[in-house]
């Protein structure tokens, strides 16, 4: 998790809006999220499921909105480098 609130502000310098979802008593990341949604709180191992398919049709919704094609992804190595 420490890891993903520190590359907040390299996905920042690049103008990205950052939408944070968190569940019921976690405090949001202060000054670092555009928006914040909060989501029910479930089980650890359930938690990341019930997560990624809202977040998958959202930028899907987000990408058609801009305009983008959704099947011909741009810098897709950059995004997914590993550490």
């Amino acid at each position: 998790m420490q890891q993903i609130i520190a590359a907040l502000p390299k996905f920042k310098a690049r103008q990205a809006p950052i939408i944070a979802l968190i569940t019921p008593g976690v405090a949001p990341p202060s000054g670092r999220a555009d928006e914040v949604i909060v989501i029910p709180e479930r089980d650890e191992v359930v938690g990341p499921i019930v997560a990624s398919s809202p977040v998958q049709r959202l930028s899907d919704y987000l990408a058609v909105e801009r305009g983008w094609d959704v099947d011909k992804p741009r810098n897709h190595a950059k995004s997914v480098t590993a550490e």
